[in-house]
């Protein structure tokens, strides 16, 4: 199942990120970005601080068939939830009882939950099993140029600084933040075997109460970069019959990650905001 949590700065460090499958990173109004965490193969005992749904986070629960688990959206998000008839776990409407709020935090950063208490969630709800879809994971291509990190300039202003970025050790791609290693909040590193970088046409959400909230055209594509193995494989994605993108070469032949998790996806709405270096 996914859940979607907060990574504006009274939200860090998370809690779950370490024990996630595959995480996407998507921006939001408001210059910050969430995640949308997938957890499927390893339990965590504490998930959060669990924010609000989003159009793009209905979407990849569509497409991936799972549940979400979530604390309300935007009127765009949950008008979309029940037109999908989308698999549901809201802490606001309806679910509340499988969420607490932490005292050590205020909110709305304070709200956490656990994968007993969503899979407790999914069986009362008689929710049906879902296998985890991954893109192709076969051989790395011969393709590709050396990379030892990559930083993407999310925002950078007087006011607020958010770049994420990843750092090959030579095992696996840490995650950094503004240039220093990021941790769950148990102190877990946050590392990817793969890191898949996408860009998308952002544009904005016309929801009335949400002021600058945004949604992105998928079925427009753009460039990506696969990022395997200390290397960056440049090609360009669409979206598959799925609904999941399809990351492919210049001629259309499909770019496979690595056969190991975690897995990261970062949606960038521009290809000038991604750096890559040697």
């Amino acid at each position: 199942m996914a859940v979607v949590i907060g990574n504006d700065p009274a939200a860090r460090p998370q809690s779950g990120l370490d024990l996630a499958d595959v995480i996407w990173e998507i921006p939001a109004e408001g210059f910050i970005t969430r995640y949308f965490a997938i957890f499927d193969s390893r339990g965590s005992g504490v998930i959060g601080p669990v924010r609000s749904a989003r159009i793009y986070f209905d979407q990849l629960t569509k497409a991936y068939g799972i549940p979400m688990a979530h604390a309300g959206g935007n009127v765009d998000a949950l008008n979309w939830i029940g037109t999908w008839h989308l698999l549901n776990i809201d802490a606001i409407y309806g679910s509340g009882g499988y969420f607490w709020r932490w005292g050590g935090r205020t909110a709305p950063d304070n709200l956490y939950t656990s994968t007993a208490l969503l899979n407790d969630a999914a069986r009362a709800d008689h929710f049906p099993a879902a296998r985890l879809i991954l893109p192709p994971s076969t051989a790395q291509p011969q393709a590709g140029s050396p990379a030892a990190t990559v930083t993407i300039n999310y925002m950078t202003s007087p006011s607020y600084t958010y770049r994420a970025g990843w750092r090959w050790s030579g095992t696996d791609w840490v995650r950094l933040i503004n240039g220093v290693p990021s941790v769950d909040i148990a102190g877990a590193a946050l590392t990817a075997q793969t890191v898949v970088v996408l860009t998308a046409v952002q544009v904005p959400d016309p929801d009335p109460y949400t002021p600058g909230a945004i949604k992105f055209l998928w079925n427009q594509g753009g460039t990506a970069w696969v990022l395997r193995n200390g290397t960056s494989i440049q090609g360009q994605w669409h979206l598959g019959p799925q609904g999941l993108p399809v990351v492919t070469t210049a001629q259309g032949t499909p770019i496979p990650v690595g056969s190991g998790l975690p897995l990261w996806f970062e949606v960038v709405p521009a290809a000038w905001q991604v750096t890559i270096t040697r």
